[in-house]
């Protein structure tokens, strides 16, 4: 495809600009806050985030705010370039390193281009019939994702105005939709909400995996407003939007989730969504923190045990071993105990190990041992078998022994009828 070159590096520029290298933004910001502020009373922008949102205020802002001749300059120089690689991928002469460098370079300018800038620089480069289609439609594409994440209300106005010539997969049009609405709930939820409603027409009826992208957003923001949200966004299934709210909540915003959840209890089902999310939650990155607030009793027993019911190891991590030891000591190990131990013993079975050495000697670290070695037997059941003989002769063990033979006879015959004759289990 002509340009391909030119526009995969703008792609990979501006995916690893803002993923990689978005901490050394946040810097900048504060240095350029000043200046921001003087232009953005000149865009009439609020400067304070709890005025009242007035729909396309950044959409509607005046175009010649933008700098024209410099994005007039620059659209000569990116037209000139793309030319270029054209001439060269025609004549299979193209450096595919130095073309790299010199978008990169291009990438760079483009980045400090305001939302007016962007939008004038697009709408030369869509009119220039010397770019085919699929490449403008790549830089359209590009120009979105660049206004998703600090101007989202131009980067949705910019996909209402191109959705029908650039836009014609829904899934396409979604996945847009969602990145900015999601960016923009995150600073004003109340704005991306009456954005979906006053322009429902034009994006059709919005499935509950938007609404889910934009609760998250404003949960991750304030979870009380996230809750007040619920009942304008109509959503099919409330348990979606409580999972939701729950998968953003953090040791600070617990309380208030708590009490958005309790408001809800007429719905059992949406409730236990809920909690159950709340393992697979920043809350649960902190363990200390989540324990203390456990320990206080703040749960009660039911919405406890919905929350200890989703725990994983993939959420856990290295708090995984503090998690079980306090399981452990309020006697709730139960099943999903067991579940933790052999997700982790899967995933780390040298860190699983060396948690359950530390235990002391006693029922609980036999149940450890037998769930842990019963795990590892699947893969390395000499391993196992090591475990086992660190428990106590007596039923416990000789079960062990009995699934790790089941293993063993999975891939050796012989040598599991020569472990099943040295611990006496039938065969």
């Amino acid at each position: 495809m002509i340009y391909s070159l030119v526009i995969s590096v703008f792609i990979l520029g501006i995916a690893a600009f803002f993923g990689f290298q978005q901490k050394d933004r946040l810097v900048k910001l504060e240095e350029e806050w000043l200046v921001l502020s003087e232009q953005g009373e000149g865009y009439d922008i609020p400067l304070d985030p709890a005025e009242e949102y007035a729909p396309g205020r950044l959409s509607n802002r005046a175009l010649k705010a933008a700098n024209t001749e410099g994005v007039m300059a620059f659209s000569n120089t990116l037209k000139a370039f793309m030319k270029e690689v054209k001439v060269a991928e025609k004549a299979g002469e193209v450096d595919q390193l130095e073309m790299q460098q010199r978008g990169m370079k291009l990438i760079s300018e483009m980045l400090n281009y305001s939302a007016a800038e962007i939008q004038l620089l697009v709408d030369d480069l869509m009119a220039d019939e010397s770019i085919e289609e699929e490449s403008k439609n790549e830089l359209v594409m590009m120009s979105i994702m660049m206004l998703s994440q600090e101007q989202p209300e131009t980067a949705l106005t910019m996909i209402l105005e191109t959705k029908e010539r650039f836009m014609k997969s829904d899934q396409m049009r979604t996945h847009f939709l969602s990145t900015a609405l999601a960016q923009l709930a995150k600073r004003d939820p109340q704005a991306a909400l009456e954005w979906m409603s006053a322009h429902r027409d034009a994006i059709g009826e919005v499935n509950d995996d938007l609404r889910k992208e934009v609760l998250v957003a404003a949960a991750s923001k304030d979870i009380k407003s996230a809750f007040g949200l619920i009942g304008e966004m109509k959503f099919d299934n409330l348990s979606e939007a409580f999972s939701s709210i729950a998968r953003s909540t953090t040791a600070e915003s617990i309380e208030d989730f708590v009490a958005g959840i309790r408001e809800h209890e007429t719905d059992k089902a949406a409730t236990e969504a809920g909690f159950n999310g709340l393992a697979s939650s920043p809350f649960v990155g902190d363990a200390e923190k989540a324990i203390t607030f456990l320990n206080e009793g703040k749960l009660t027993p039911d919405e406890q045990k919905i929350f200890l019911d989703g725990l994983g190891y993939h959420t856990l991590k290295e708090d995984t071993g503090q998690w079980l030891n306090w399981m452990a000591e309020k006697k709730k190990m139960d099943s999903n105990g067991k579940k933790l131990i052999r997700e982790w013993t899967r995933n780390d079975f040298k860190a699983a190990g060396e948690w359950i050495n530390a235990l002391e000697k006693g029922k609980s670290r036999d149940e450890a041992v037998v769930t842990y070695a019963g795990t590892l037997a699947e893969h390395e059941p000499q391993a196992a078998d090591v475990w086992a003989e660190s428990l106590s002769p007596g039923p416990v063990q000789n079960d062990l022994r009995k699934d790790i033979y089941r293993q063993i006879k999975r891939k050796d015959q012989a040598a599991a009828a020569a472990y099943a004759e040295k611990h006496g289990i039938a065969q």
